[in-house]
């Protein structure tokens, strides 16, 4: 099946091989499945699907093809006919199984498109609906020929409840598996400052002191060290103390030992982690580089303590990239038994009041201030969309089966 992977898909006007035809005015009339076609929430959870096809008056002596369109500006000819203040539906709301029609020679009646509702509730509102138009054009060069009717057909949504679920990633078998950007891209991060966000639900953590539950990390490749592989900031809790040990290729850090009571990560709730990188701060054991946030919180701020710069007892700058992101670790002494949701890589050191105004989701993501943003929403499959409008798209490896689940916001 074909998803979608823009908030509005625009396809090609009709085309065709040729095609002739006795209908009105001498004219074929190409008309389009009736509509409109409701669906409710219920419906939405339960992937309900709407058939669409195109039907000839008469039939064609060739082969006819007639690409579709999501058209937004169907949604005001909605609303004026029906009386209704709808608005467009996702693009995560719903999936579409193709990207033409085609009419045989000799038949008059095309192949089904079908509309398959994803299941997801992300970005929908309660009592809100939704409209997905899907039209037929032809080619200005057609129109003496064929004549299109009934047209655009119409998907409602009406979103009656709303469940307030946050989907994410079951993590506990992850074991370390490898999600890469699509096309193998390395994305250069000049000095590494940047902002690592993650999202996690936990459902609890390790009680043995010489257990980690260990969440993931940005990987990347060392452009100044024959594209040596490295873990970009592994984010991970030691034992029962719950001590927040984070490192990287140039840092290895406990960045808090508050004892639990202080620095608990409560589970069966959704949490933020925020780290911080300033790439200024190049001096060894000096300079405060790091800072840790929990749910827009500052809980620790570090220095580097290794492999930050020429003046590092390594004697050399990392040639920081981002190539993906690795789920867990291949140990179960080290799984992490929780949802990851939300992975952001932000090419700035946000403040406290920006992480604080991003804690769910950024409503409106800048391609300029993002590498990436992964909202791990899909509900599905192992491919994660990028929102950040980089179209850097993260495939995880299929070694590993990804299982999902969902849990309530607070």
């Amino acid at each position: 099946m074909f998803v979608l992977s823009a908030g509005i898909l625009a396809f090609a006007a009709c085309s065709k091989d040729g095609e002739t035809g006795n209908g009105a005015n001498g004219k074929i009339t190409v008309t389009v499945t009736g509509s409109p076609v409701k669906f409710k929430t219920d419906d939405l959870v339960a992937k309900a699907a709407d058939i669409v096809n195109v039907t000839l008056s008469a039939t064609a002596d060739e082969t006819l093809i007639c690409d579709a369109k999501v058209d937004e500006s169907y949604v005001d000819a909605y609303n004026s006919a029906y009386n209704a203040d709808a608005v467009l539906l996702p693009s995560s709301a719903y999936e579409l199984s193709g990207a033409s029609f085609l009419v045989a020679a000799g038949k008059t009646v095309s192949n089904d498109l079908t509309v398959t509702l994803s299941g997801s509730t992300v970005g929908l509102e309660a009592g809100r609906v939704y409209v997905l138009p899907i039209a037929v054009s032809v080619e200005a060069n057609l129109a003496d020929k064929f004549t299109v009717v009934n047209n655009p057909h119409y998907v409602v949504l009406e979103c009656d409840w709303l469940d307030l679920s946050t989907p994410g990633i079951k993590m506990k078998d992850m074991m370390g598996a490898k999600g890469i950007i699509s096309g193998n891209e390395v994305v250069d991060m000049g000095d590494n400052t940047h902002t690592f966000e993650v999202r996690i639900y936990p459902y609890g953590w390790h009680a043995d002191d010489g257990e980690i539950s260990y969440i993931g990390t940005w990987t990347g490749k060392d452009k100044n060290e024959n594209n040596a592989a490295f873990s970009g900031m592994e984010l991970r809790y030691l034992g029962s103390a719950m001590r927040s040990g984070f490192g990287n290729r140039q840092c290895d850090l406990t960045l808090t030992t508050k004892p639990l009571e202080e620095d608990e990560i409560a589970p069966n709730m959704w949490h933020t982690i925020t780290i911080t990188c300033d790439g200024s701060m190049t001096g060894q054991n000096e300079e405060v580089a790091y800072q840790y946030y929990l749910d827009g919180e500052l809980m620790a701020s570090a220095k580097p303590t290794k492999r930050f710069g020429t003046e590092s007892s390594q004697g050399f700058q990392v040639g920081y990239t981002l190539t993906g992101m690795q789920f867990g670790y291949d140990n179960v002494k080290f799984s992490f038994d929780g949802l990851l949701g939300e992975i952001r890589m932000w090419n700035k050191v946000l403040t406290q009041d920006e992480i604080k105004a991003n804690l769910k989701t950024v409503a409106n993501p800048s391609k300029s201030d993002m590498y990436v943003y992964w909202k791990v929403n899909e509900g599905s499959g192992s491919t994660l969309r990028d929102y950040s409008g980089n179209g850097r798209d993260l495939i995880i490896s299929n070694t590993v089966t990804v299982e999902w689940g969902s849990e309530k916001e607070e």
